[in-house]
């Protein structure tokens, strides 16, 4: 039998395990290691290195490299890193097709630069400033309130273009024909890197477009007024914004909001209302029994929805001006409110359920009161 041959006949799996590593203590000191300890390696102390230092490396500090300090770089001059890029120097403009101004080269659209040192030193004070008009408080005290998105932007633009205070945009934001159409209105703007857009914005996903805008409802013609939409304790801004754009679309002349019935100014019903309320003359935080009385006067017939109600609204005789009632999304309008109306009218729909949701009925009834008056 070989050596080798010997050598698997005797192996046993003892002889394959490694050594037992020895335990470590401590309160042992490390003076026996090949560098007895830190301060006796080859670099006796990290000042003792090949840059003794930070100080006294190739850049003996931030302030001494090939940019002396971040404020003092190529970014002092040009603000914002890649502002410059965001719109081309020159580009067409066909106003006649909605894209342009008669084909013509123009220059690009006059925006501030916000002057950074690229840092994010804190919030600033204007920022948080503005942050205040999230709450009801504070817009109503400084009589202003926030329009987010380029839709948003866009509709306030056409209706009321001197209602805004200032707009802050993106430093990507490049939908030139809307700049161009605030620049035509004299619209001051300012492209603000996109953390401070972030903390004026009331959403999720920031837009790349934030306008600060005057309060500055239109007021109802009571003369001319023919159709007219009230509002009881409506607390979800969605509905409401959603309210706003039927009454447009269905021909209200007005709407009158009571008390407990959320700030028509609220960013949400802005934007659930695409910029449109603005559109509609309309009353706010107004005694509702008060104005029913009022609207009486002026010859509207007061009409309320209820699922007792006998007759629909198609069966119901009417004047010509009509004010439609819509209440708070559980508990619906206040009873003292129905008893004051002159027609009651219930919605013709399944047994299924036993309401619908407040924007959606009042979406109905509009319907059904437009069609009506066409008639």
């Amino acid at each position: 039998m070989s050596d080798k041959e010997t050598k698997k006949a005797t192996f046993t799996p003892e002889k394959r395990r490694p050594a037992k590593r020895p335990i470590y203590n401590p309160k042992t000191p490390l003076k026996e290691g090949p560098y007895k300890s830190q301060k006796e390696g080859p670099y006796k102390s990290q000042k003792e290195g090949p840059y003794k230092s930070q100080k006294e490396g190739p850049y003996k500090s931030q302030k001494e490299g090939s940019y002396k300090n971040q404020r003092e770089g190529s970014e002092e001059k040009s603000g914002i890193r890649g502002l410059d890029k965001a719109l081309p120097k020159t580009f067409g403009y066909n106003r006649s097709k909605g894209a342009g101004r008669a084909g013509k080269m123009v220059s690009r659209p006059k925006v501030e630069k916000f002057q950074s040192n690229g840092r994010e030193e804190g919030i600033p004070k204007w920022v948080m400033n503005i942050k205040k008009l999230h709450r009801d408080k504070s817009r109503e005290q400084e009589n202003r309130f926030l329009a987010e998105g380029s839709n948003v932007v866009a509709t306030i633009l056409a209706t009321a273009p001197d209602i805004f205070v200032k707009v802050f945009l993106s430093e990507d934001f490049n939908e030139n024909e809307l700049l161009l159409n605030l620049e035509d209105a004299n619209v001051k703007m300012e492209r603000i890197p996109h953390y401070l857009l972030k903390e004026i914005a009331t959403t999720k996903t920031t837009p790349g477009i934030i306008a600060i805008c005057q309060a500055a409802p239109l007021r109802p013609n009571w003369d001319r007024a023919q159709m007219v939409t009230l509002v009881d304790a409506v607390q979800d801004p969605g509905n409401l914004g959603a309210i706003f754009r039927t009454s447009i679309g269905f021909g209200m002349d007005a709407v009158v909001m009571g008390s407990g019935t959320v700030d028509p100014f609220n960013p949400k019903v802005v934007r659930g209302s695409s910029g449109t309320f603005l559109k509609l003359p309309f009353e706010n935080r107004v005694d509702m029994a008060e104005r029913i009385l009022f609207l009486k006067s002026k010859g509207f017939t007061i009409i309320a929805t209820s699922p007792h109600a006998v007759q629909t609204l198609s069966e119901a005789k009417l004047r010509r001006k009509v004010a439609f009632l819509v209440g708070n999304e559980g508990a619906g309008a206040q009873q003292s409110y129905i008893d004051m109306a002159d027609v009651t009218v219930k919605i013709d729909m399944s047994n299924a359920i036993e309401s619908l949701n407040v924007a959606v009925a009042h979406g109905i009834v509009a319907h059904e009161l437009y069609i009506k008056r066409r008639t």
